[in-house]
């Protein structure tokens, strides 16, 4: 809506039909050239919030959250599941109980774009509290009773050995410096 101003302030400025004064139109011209890029841009950064693929680790505990920008760049990180919290359905407040919580339709699809808060997150190599990411409706849940117990919190017994991940080496991550 904003960028559709900005033809409406170029003309007011060089064509003038309601005779306002030169400051008036002066304010319109650039201040809606300034600024009416601007949602374009906001959702464009909003955009690397938006989840491509999450991958449970072996364990249970962990995930790896796999985001992608619109210019094909992608990043990896890594949350524990405990730091999962799931926000309701009008994204204001949590989910409390979190366990009556129906976020998935009969066919294990989405009904809504359901947010999570992470207690600590890496957004592109600097570490973030406190951060909100998103899982699309059109996305597709390949195995929809894991994916709501992870979004849940719930440590998901997937054997039973433990992983030492403090001395594990990450597949394809540096782990010295050369």
């Amino acid at each position: 809506m904003y960028d559709a101003m900005i033809p409406l302030a170029f003309y007011a400025f060089f064509v003038n039909p309601f005779g306002w004064s030169w400051q008036f139109t002066s304010i319109l011209l650039y201040g809606f050239s300034a600024f009416g890029w601007m949602p374009h841009a906001l959702y464009w950064k909003h955009l690397d919030k938006k989840i491509n693929k999450l991958y449970l680790l072996r364990g249970g505990k962990y995930v790896r959250i796999w985001t992608q920008n619109p210019m094909g760049d992608r990043f990896y990180s890594w949350a524990h599941i405990c730091e999962f919290n799931l926000l309701t359905e009008n994204y204001e407040d949590f989910a409390e109980p979190v366990e009556d919580e129906q976020f998935l339709n009969k066919t294990g699809q989405l009904k809504y774009e359901v947010q999570v808060q992470l207690d600590n997150y890496v957004d592109h190599s600097v570490i973030v509290q406190d951060e909100i990411i998103y899982f699309m409706k059109e996305g597709t849940v390949h195995q929809p009773e894991v994916f709501e117990m992870v979004v849940k919190g719930y440590n998901i017994d997937t054997s039973d050995f433990v992983i030492n991940t403090d001395h594990s080496i990450r597949y394809n991550e540096p782990n010295h410096n050369h």
